[in-house]
């Protein structure tokens, strides 16, 4: 084995570099990221791996809580999106991997609280990179928490060829938002931006009656990634009313459809929900992105009552690829990792997911 160390980080610029350095990362492991994480309350750490000076890999962790009922306190640690690893060093991830658990299971020795290691790795569902993690005592977890499917859109080329890549009545839909003098699109990441996407956002989640984020954590997201410019809330409205709103992050030339919102009612010739994602593609260019993820989709788009069909339909409206990753893997460390384990079976069969 290679002569690796793993350590903790705490130089920003070394950590942004590392993101800049991987083939496959995403917003969830930028150093933004962990101090949102962090403004919540959560135990989060960066832990590097270096060879001599140089970081080549890492990974974001976050202690999670799974119970905390009846004098229970239970944890579970999560990698969202991770580990990351440079592409020089990319033919030995399995090794990087190997090195960063034997670090996690020493370190966290001691931590009786904690029932198991979920990763979610941004890394492409191939044959090679599954075996890594089985290989790894790793399992199938019951449950994603970021998401495993996620369509994207190159967004390099030009305005007139995104258009015509686009369904019919998508394009249609955009170009009518845009002729509709009583529709304006506002985009901006003070509170009065957040209070409008957050009065839709109760809407929306009464609506779909689906697993929402706490105001707090959106709060905290947004006042933490808006220190580095990393994101905006794009606001419909219609004759002043909001209709339509979406949160976008921007992270080293790609922008995220992180959170979206929606009125119950949407007036008929004003496709508010289109002509953001349109402004949002344009604004991403305009920063220099070359592309546009939709994040989550369903994973099995032939399943008709799917919670996320709908949803899947619109995203796919705008032409470009989908882009799966390896299932979100459990590794096991103590026996109560099992209650858990039923429980989000049986949430996500609930929620048709």
């Amino acid at each position: 084995m290679s002569d690796f160390f793993v350590s903790e980080i705490a130089d920003k610029n070394k950590w942004e570099e590392l993101n800049r350095n991987c083939f496959n990362k995403t917003f969830m492991q930028s150093w933004s990221s962990k101090e949102w994480r962090r403004s919540l309350g959560q135990k989060v750490w960066l832990f590097g791996i270096l060879d001599k000076d140089q970081l080549i890999a890492g990974a974001l962790i976050a202690k999670m809580p799974i119970i905390h009922k009846y004098g229970l306190k239970k944890f579970f640690l999560f990698i969202p999106h991770g580990p990351l690893i440079h592409k020089d060093y990319w033919s030995i991830r399995e090794e990087l991997l190997n090195t960063l658990l034997s670090y996690l299971r020493e370190f966290f020795k001691n931590d009786t609280s904690i029932s198991f290691l979920r990763v979610a790795p941004p890394w492409l569902r191939e044959k090679e990179n599954i075996k890594i993690f089985k290989d790894s005592a790793f399992r199938n977890a019951p449950m994603f928490i970021v998401p495993e499917v996620t369509w994207c859109l190159d967004i390099s080329l030009s305005e007139e060829e995104l258009l015509r890549g686009m369904r019919k009545t998508t394009r249609y839909l955009i170009r009518q938002g845009s002729k509709n003098q009583s529709l304006k699109i506002e985009k901006g990441c003070d509170s009065e931006a957040l209070d409008a996407f957050l009065s839709l956002y109760k809407k929306t989640v009464n609506r779909h009656d689906f697993h929402a984020f706490s105001l707090n954590y959106l709060k905290k997201e947004l006042e933490c990634l808006r220190q580095n410019n990393e994101i905006l809330i794009f606001n419909a409205y219609y004759r002043e009313q909001p209709i339509a709103s979406a949160m976008i992050i921007f992270y080293q030339g790609v922008a995220y459809y992180h959170q979206g919102a929606s009125a119950n009612h949407q007036p008929k010739g004003a496709p508010g929900s289109y002509l953001i994602q349109w402004r949002a593609i344009q604004e991403a260019k305009a920063r220099g992105c070359s592309l546009y993820n939709f994040w989550g989709i369903a994973d099995q788009e032939e399943k008709l009552n799917h919670a996320y069909r709908g949803l899947t339909l619109f995203k796919k409206g705008f032409g470009g690829f989908r882009r799966d990753y390896v299932f979100n893997q459990d590794l096991i460390w103590r026996m109560s990792y099992w209650p858990n384990y039923l429980i989000e079976k049986l949430r996500r069969r609930r929620r048709n997911l």
